[in-house]
């Protein structure tokens, strides 16, 4: 733990002692609060004692699961910098959002990345970076499983949407229903291609059945999106890097997925389509929720205002 906070340079405010000191600060400050209030709260001397005992165990059980919590974490963290440190990768415990290019991850009120490996890429093996970002959209957190893999070209906006996942869908905003190319087989019943027209051809190309069957094989439940000389890969739920097998299936899928997309597209070149000057991005809009979520408070806050003016 020594050396991880050394060589990270974590900040004393985020180590783990600083964090213990300032919760049993809170706790202790409750207890004494408690104590302090049963005297005037008119009970009697058995209630008071029994309420007071009671609330002691509970503080201590509250204070031993955040305890617990706290050298999770921090295990989690020494154990992805040390695999980071044996494989030749970089860890980081936090960056900003914009670290990655993806539209899920900047779309909305991005908050948090995490647990984030960044994989150089050599002759033989793709180069990517993988982790976990929080987004606020509404007024819930949203935790999502981020891969990102360099493109060596840059490409029209393309998503592929999975009904399994429903990445894009959570973050509140919805893209124009035109913008939909159907599928081969029986892939549409899962997956929904999203390209700006005029570029159809061009995301069959880069998307083909048996690039769809490996993502089915590899990554069931993810989305992906080509956006900004990247190809990013959306998990419903958080990456577990710490975990062996979550790392090794999101290294599987960033060499065999991440390799294919770069193949097809290392060549690749386009004009903007003619009459179009964001020919190249998808569109999209808020959802109904959106909507409903910003106007809603601003309603009340009209009416509130009107009223206060109007002398009700």
């Amino acid at each position: 733990m020594r050396a991880y906070y050394a060589a990270a340079r974590i900040p004393v405010g985020r180590r783990w002692w600083t964090i213990a000191v300032i919760v049993a600060i809170y706790l202790v400050s409750q207890v004494a609060l408690v104590l302090v209030f049963l005297p005037v709260a008119g009970l009697d001397d058995r209630m008071a004692r029994i309420v007071a005992a009671g609330f002691l165990v509970f503080v201590a059980l509250y204070a031993s699961a955040l305890m617990l919590l706290i050298r999770r974490n921090l295990f989690r963290q020494v154990r992805l910098w040390r695999t980071a440190n044996a494989n030749g990768m970089t860890y980081a415990d936090r960056a900003a959002p914009s670290v990655f290019s993806g539209t899920a991850v900047n779309a909305g009120s991005p908050t948090l990345a995490k647990d984030l490996l960044f994989v150089p890429g050599r002759a033989d093996a793709v180069g990517y970076t993988a982790g976990n970002a929080a987004t606020r959209p509404g007024f819930t957190l949203r935790a999502s499983g981020v891969l990102q893999v360099p493109l060596a070209r840059s490409t029209p906006h393309i998503v592929l949407e999975n009904s399994r996942a429903r990445v894009f869908r959570g973050t509140g905003y919805r893209f124009d229903r035109h913008q939909r190319l159907r599928l081969e087989g029986d892939f549409d019943r899962t997956f929904t291609l999203r390209c700006p027209p005029g570029y159809e051809r061009d995301a069959l190309y880069v998307f083909t059945p048996d690039l769809m069957a490996a993502l089915l094989d590899l990554a069931a439940d993810c989305e992906v999106e080509l956006v900004d000389s990247h190809l990013v890969v959306y998990s419903g739920r958080p990456w577990r890097l710490w975990r062996p097998e979550r790392f090794a299936a999101v290294h599987r899928t960033a060499e065999l997925l991440g390799a294919r997309v770069q193949r097809r597209t290392a060549r690749y070149t386009a004009d903007v389509v003619p009459g179009r000057r964001d020919g190249r991005r998808l569109r999209h809009r808020p959802s109904v929720g959106t909507v409903v979520s910003v106007a809603f408070p601003v309603l009340i806050c009209a009416y509130g205002v009107f009223d206060l003016l109007t002398g009700g």
